[in-house]
């Protein structure tokens, strides 16, 4: 660690995540940041990469602009965004599905105390912090669950595209406060 920090491997990294991240449109590109994006959660270290600000992405701001001169979300010039795709569907049920993850534990689980946890952590995880069900479940390094935390937000990402193109919904271009449940995101 003294030798990376010391030859700025760490900064390299860092850069290298953050164009990842940030740069890029296309449903591939955000798929692949909402992957990168729950794996990161799954190891415990979700904070840089869960929130999506709507000053980072260029294309986002070139949406609203675009809808609010129009009056209308419904021409934009980028349909497929990380803030469009990932933070108003994809993450819909919280970042790795957390919702969806602890509606399938209230009503599947046989084990109490996961019944438990989970309904203590449903309220705080509609309002996108889920770390609660995180540690006392745990799914933290928990092989059992990588799959569906990985795939829930892809697939979310991958029907909103699909409903977007057909226009059967609409785009989400206008910003919403932090700490806004991500279900009231599109509204």
């Amino acid at each position: 660690l003294i030798l990376a920090r010391q030859y700025k491997l760490t900064t390299s990294i860092e850069g290298f995540l953050t164009h990842l991240f940030f740069n890029g449109r296309g449903i591939i590109q955000v798929s692949i940041n909402s992957i990168l994006r729950s794996l990161s959660a799954w190891v415990g270290s979700s904070s840089p990469y869960k929130e999506i600000g709507l000053l980072n992405d260029n294309d986002a701001l070139t949406n609203l602009n675009a809808a609010l001169g129009k009056g209308s979300s419904n021409t934009i010039p980028f349909l497929f965004t990380d803030t469009n795709l990932y933070a108003a569907y994809g993450a819909s049920a919280g970042i790795g599905g957390m919702v969806a993850f602890i509606v399938a534990i209230l009503w599947k689980s046989t084990s109490r105390k996961n019944q438990s946890v989970g309904l203590r952590s449903l309220f705080p995880a509609l309002f996108n912090h889920g770390a609660s069900c995180m540690v006392g479940i745990p799914i933290f390094f928990n092989l059992i669950y990588v799959i569906p935390f990985l795939l829930v937000p892809v697939i979310n990402v991958l029907l909103a595209a699909v409903f977007l193109s057909l226009k059967l919904m609409p785009p989400a271009v206008y910003p919403v406060p932090n700490g806004t449940p991500n279900i009231l995101y599109v509204f």
